[in-house]
């Protein structure tokens, strides 16, 4: 998993897209410009990203990365390349790649979110438990610790966060995330990296269940 630190406002620079245009596909580079402004030089940038990345992993030449990654649906490499994901915020960017299937997410920590109605709306009646006593602070940065882990579940489910979300169950011991209807039970591996928390999630099966190694790009 890869880390990439990028200045604020990355995603509303045209010139950051415009450098970012020699490793798209064809395909890429065509849906792109059928994008408004400031999706269109988000989107150049983070499959960009994700093909130098993973073209260094390879060792293939990034345009040549049979990786599907249209607009608003989770990458996908070709069958026997192993699993991707992406994700980002307002100055990073998280790319995952695994031999199976995986979901990683980011928030800042500092992210400003009502906390407590976030809390009541989406997370389950021991996830709500853990939470109380929390204030300010604390409790901002509990939520999103628990919310990206969701995330990055529904990301391994391609799922939606509208119907996925409240039905994520964070179990903290072991450290799991299970789908209350679908019955998927997935691993989970967290990090704090200065300003950010991510997480990542995986099948909880025994012969995949492998430490992932978080890298900064």
């Amino acid at each position: 998993m890869w880390l990439v630190l990028l200045p604020q406002g990355w995603h509303e620079s045209p010139q950051q897209g415009v450098q970012s245009q020699e490793c798209l596909s064809a395909q890429e580079t065509a849906w792109a410009e059928a994008l408004p402004p400031r999706h269109r030089d988000r989107y150049r940038l983070s499959r960009s990203w994700m093909r130098r990345l993973l073209g260094d992993l390879f060792s293939v030449d990034p345009r040549d990365l049979p990786l599907q990654a249209p607009p608003g649906l989770p990458p996908e490499l070709a069958s026997g390349w192993g699993g991707v994901s992406l994700s980002h915020c307002c100055d990073a960017l998280l790319v995952g790649w695994a031999p199976d299937r995986l979901g990683v997410d980011l928030e800042r920590r500092d992210r400003a979110v009502p906390a407590r109605a976030l809390a009541e709306r989406f997370f389950l009646e021991p996830e709500r438990r853990a939470l109380r006593g929390l204030e300010g602070q604390a409790l901002r940065e509990a939520v999103l610790d628990l919310w990206v882990v969701k995330e990055a579940a529904i990301k391994w489910q391609h799922g939606s966060i509208a119907r996925d979300l409240s039905q994520w169950s964070c179990q903290p011991e072991p450290d799991l995330v299970v789908h209350r209807t679908g019955g998927w039970t997935l691993a989970v591996q967290r990090w704090h990296v200065g300003d950010w928390t991510l997480a990542m999630t995986r099948s909880a099966l025994s012969e995949v269940r492998q430490a992932g190694i978080l890298c900064l790009a």
